[in-house]
């Protein structure tokens, strides 16, 4: 369910917090294609079923320009020497860059006060597990 706020950011979540088909599409709505417009774009998904089910193949079939790769269930031994040297660089990169930007967004709400009507449209719950609380 998409949750509204005024921070141009997208909260989305399912009852049970995994991935769903409608959270992938809506994503790809709201994010990835926006993102990517009139460019090409390779998406690699691992093979959840919420990546991978066919409401999701029959949406990207309408934009020609984002290929999927599927990483093969059950492959993870054969490529994880990529997560330990080449993969985990990017991701740590990647990880640091993340973090940044979401500390500059938290602050540019608190600063705006923006945070607390951000903070009332997200339940507790998820608010609490993101915190580690």
């Amino acid at each position: 369910m998409e949750r509204e706020n005024d921070i141009n950011l997208l909260v989305l979540n399912s009852i049970k917090g995994w991935m769903t088909e409608e959270n992938m599409i809506e994503w790809f709505k709201e994010v990835l294609l926006p993102y990517v417009k009139e460019n090409h774009c390779l998406l690699l998904f691992d093979s959840y079923e919420a990546h991978i089910s066919d409401k999701v193949k029959n949406f990207l079939q309408g934009f020609s320009k984002v290929h999927v790769g599927i990483i093969v269930g059950g492959t993870t031994d054969e490529i994880q020497p990529l997560d330990n040297g080449t993969n985990k660089v990017f991701k740590d990169f990647c990880r640091k860059k993340s973090i940044e930007y979401s500390n500059a967004m938290l602050r540019s709400a608190m600063e705006t006060k923006a945070f607390a009507e951000l903070k009332n449209n997200i339940p507790n719950e998820i608010m609490l597990s993101k915190l580690n609380i």
